[in-house]
């Protein structure tokens, strides 16, 4: 587990060597740090010697760049790490100087500086260690606490070069003629060039282009992505990363507005860095310049990296695409919080051009249980004769536009508003509040029918407004000549017809600005499929946090009873689960009318819907599971509970139960059916109105009880009240407290097991390490028999214990305290100093020289 957030990797190896070794190198950098890896490439450098090894440059050649484009390729497989290559010690000929700059800043100073040199035993307590931490220092800005440690990684069972070979790395660099090419052959340098590229989701293979410019610019680079938003996301992550890699450099970052941009106006260039894919952009570029009288520029092509991981539909190289793709049907920003929609209920909002499959999607959200409202029926229903639009529709664009039957011909009607701005918002200004106020009484429906999850079809959602009215807004994307292919294919359309529709409309680039989720329908059924199931993986749990917070307290000590008897009814406060129950102080409430009380039936002033409160009971008890496991939510929140013979009931307002406002439950029909029909309606009434009474403060009274069992405090006697029962307001805060103490002893024990598995990590370091020492002597057996003997060193430790005593004996006076310190600070003074100690031990060595030889 990685236990640092960003690191230093020094790499001393030649990069002959060193390709092979990548890999492993890698994955064991990987193991410590989780975040941001720089790399810094200092090939031959020896961190074994007596001496403080200094930053010298390294010589820019094919090989270093064919070494970077290697490297970049092996870290993609580690996806989560953030791998940068510094190249400000990496120097082209012309630029070769014998002194770096000073200490270059980061954007993330490294806490931690790893290295590929090792030791000959293998350990990790040595002067190696030291070296390296003041090297880091001395060229980057490091963290104050900087750890080191010398990666010793598995290279596994294969033989691996122990020195360099002449065995070049696979050419990725081919610069075009007449520009010649071998390894070992300096890279020329120039003082201003160009690269460009979309940027999106900065990449691997984006690094590779950046860093290639980077190394042929001396004073200044051109980077033109293309205008695509949000571009001023991708110009940060651009600027970071340039900055790191070469602080040295000047950055112009342009966005691309045509064909050629800079690299084919500006005079002073003198390079271009493109990829395998934009090499023939780059020669008409330098078309256009001959053709401009500008000299033609220097062209470095770059191989593709390829994906090693890539998956279904997904390209076989490092793309930006591929980085998109995989974002499809996950959440890209925090849902809306929506306290007017109805309670238990979460909205979303399914939007898209024409033709980019809208209803397929909506039916498949159905199929999993979602209620579905096409806001295109709805239309039809406002539009019908005595609809809510029918009549205003009518007045406001003439008689003329109605069929014999008297049914608005909605051709006529489309054929007044296209291309006319203002009749079109007369139409809209009608049909658009009549729609939403149609679908909010769709929502009542949903949630009479005890749904949970509600789909709002609607292609105008957005032009609408009708964002207001969903907690998620999903986007359905797809090329649009894809889109107007469906469209002529569908509705028979001319393609400049169907053009002219996908115009009137929003863009999928604003839609997606404003969306939650992003879908698409270009490839196969089961594609799409898939993508709405990553969002039912979590869809849940977004929709239960919302029901949460949506709502409201009527009073905090009803509320606090309501929520622990609700809770003691549902958990029957099992002591597994009990400690786990989050109140935190009332943050986070549920409103006490929405539980399902006293054996799934509501009484006094809380009506309730059995539907509704399982299901928040249910999501209570997975907060009670989840607040001390490491277990996610459970999915199957998505889906309904229903129950059988369940009679909805809404009531708007806190008050005495009448007739309407008392829900029937399984158990009062049962009730009912035992008694004689010679009972009155009122009196039987009454009884089951009792009955669910007496029930109620039973499970109030059990829960109380199950309380003061589980919660230690509850059990202890407080004497300021005597020998008196436990009041339910003391057991409540009681238990208040107790919940937490416990969220604070978690919290310490994460700590706890924080700190012991950096202590597991290092100890396995350690463990690696003696290890090796081990082989090492059992491979060599014999070795040490020629050292000096324990008994040797110990005459020696002897002999200059024997001289120091002597003269502390012949100096020290010991007749009174105060002579005794005065003494024994002017030997130090005088027999303690470097020389004197040395002249000892030579003198000491001397000696047992002449009684041994």
């Amino acid at each position: 587990m990685a236990v640092f957030r960003s690191g230093l990797l020094v790499l001393t190896t030649p990069l002959a060597t060193l390709a092979p070794r990548l890999p492993p190198i890698l994955t064991s950098a990987a193991r410590l740090v989780n975040h941001t890896l720089y790399v810094h490439l200092q090939p031959g450098m020896d961190l074994g010697g007596p001496a403080q090894p200094q930053a010298s440059p390294v010589q820019a050649t094919f090989e270093v760049l064919d070494f970077i484009t290697h490297l970049y390729s092996g870290a993609d497989l580690l996806r989560h790490l953030d791998v940068r290559i510094l190249l400000t010690n990496i120097q082209t000929k012309s630029t070769f100087l014998p002194v770096l700059p000073s200490v270059q800043n980061l954007a993330h100073p490294p806490e931690v500086v790893l290295t590929d040199f090792q030791t000959l035993d293998g350990s990790q307590y040595n002067p190696v260690k030291q070296h390296l931490e003041r090297y880091a220092m001395s060229c980057y800005s490091c963290c104050s606490q900087l750890s080191s440690v010398l990666l010793y990684p598995d290279y596994g069972t294969g033989e691996l070069p122990v020195e360099s070979l002449d065995v070049p790395l696979p050419s990725t660099i081919r610069p075009a003629s007449p520009v010649a090419r071998s390894p070992k052959q300096p890279v020329r340098g120039y003082h201003r060039g160009a690269v460009g590229g979309t940027f999106d989701r900065l990449h691997n293979a984006h690094k590779v282009l950046l860093s290639v410019a980077c190394v042929l610019a001396q004073e200044q680079l051109v980077v033109l992505p293309e205008l695509l938003q949000p571009y001023a996301e991708r110009v940060d992550h651009l600027s970071e990363f340039l900055v790191d890699v070469k602080p040295s450099l000047t950055f112009d970052i342009v966005p691309l507005l045509d064909p050629y941009g800079p690299a084919g106006s500006d005079p002073t260039l003198e390079f271009l860095v493109v990829s395998e894919e934009t090499y023939r952009g780059g020669m008409a570029v330098n078309r256009f310049r001959l053709e401009n009288g500008k000299e033609e520029l220097a062209l470095y092509q770059i191989q593709l990296l390829k994906d090693q991981s890539h998956s279904e539909n997904e390209e076989d190289k490092v793309s930006s695409s591929s980085f998109r793709q995989r974002i499809l049907g996950n959440l890209l920003q925090a849902p809306n919080q929506r306290p007017e929609i109805p309670s238990g209920l979460y909205v979303l909002g399914l939007t898209g051009i024409s033709g980019s499959g809208k209803s397929s999607v909506a039916q498949r959200l159905k199929k999993l249980g979602a209620y579905v409202i096409d806001s295109d029926h709805l239309g039809h229903r406002a539009y019908a004769p005595g609809g809510p639009a029918y009549q205003p529709v009518v007045e406001a664009f003439g008689t003329d536009i109605l069929h014999k039957d008297g049914t608005i011909n909605r051709k006529i009607l489309g054929s007044r508003v296209f291309g006319n701005k203002k009749q079109l918002k007369v139409l809209t200004d009608i049909m658009w509040p009549v729609i939403a106020k149609l679908a909010r009484e769709e929502m009542d429906l949903a949630v009479a029918k005890g749904k949970t999850v509600c789909v709002i079809d609607a292609a105008m959602l957005l032009e609408a407004g009708w964002q207001n009215m969903v907690h998620e807004v999903w986007t359905i994307v797809i090329p649009e000549t894809e889109a107007v292919r469906r469209i002529v294919e569908r509705d028979g359309l001319s393609e400049e017809a169907a053009q002219s529709r996908l115009q009137s409309q929003m863009s999928g680039q604003q839609l997606v600005e404003q969306s939650h989720v992003v879908l698409s329908t270009l490839w196969d059924p089961h594609v799409t499929q898939r993508q709405i199931l990553i969002w039912r993986q979590a869809g849940p749990t977004r929709a239960d946090t919302a029901c949460i917070k949506n709502a409201n307290w009527p009073g905090v000590a009803t509320a606090s009873r309501r929520l622990i008897t609700g809770a003691a009814q549902a958990l029957r406060f099992r002591p597994a689960h009990a400690h786990g129950l989050q109140i935190g102080g009332l943050d986070h409430v549920i409103e006490p009318r929405l539980f399902l009380e006293a054996g799934g039936q509501s009484t006094g002033s809380f009506p309730v819907r059995r539907q509704k409160s399982d299901r928040l009971l249910r999501c209570l008890m997975l907060q009670v599971e989840y607040a001390y496991s490491d277990n996610s939510l459970d999915p199957g929140l998505f889906v309904e509970s229903t129950h059988k013979g369940s009679v909805v009931s809404r009531a708007n307002s806190i008050g005495s139960t009448s007739a309407s406002s008392v829900p029937n439950t399984d158990d009062e029909d049962s009730d009912y059916q035992q008694e004689s029909y010679k009972e009155s309606y009122k009196d039987r009434r009454r009884r089951a109105h009792t009955q669910a009474e007496q029930k109620r403060r039973d499970a109030i009274k059990r829960g109380y009880d199950d309380l003061q069992t589980i919660v230690p405090t509850c059990q202890q006697q407080d004497f300021s009240i005597g020998s008196q029962k436990l009041s339910k307001a003391i057991v409540l805060q009681k238990t208040i407290d107790y919940i937490q103490f416990l969220h604070k002893e978690k919290k310490k024990q994460e700590e706890e097991v924080s700190t012991l598995r950096k202590d597991v990590t290092a100890l396995k370091i350690m463990k690696v390490n003696y290890e090796q020492i081990v082989k090492a002597h059992q491979d060599n057996p014999h070795e040490g028999e020629d050292q000096v003997s324990d008994q040797v060193k110990f005459n020696v430790f002897q002999g200059i214990m024997d001289s120091l005593f002597q003269s502390f004996n012949a100096s020290i006076s010991v007749a009174s305290f105060q002579e005794l310190s005065a003494c024994v600070f002017s030997w130090i003074e005088e027999h303690c100093e470097p020389q004197t100690l040395r002249e000892i031990v030579i003198g000491v060595l001397h000696q047992l020289k002449n009684q041994l030889y």
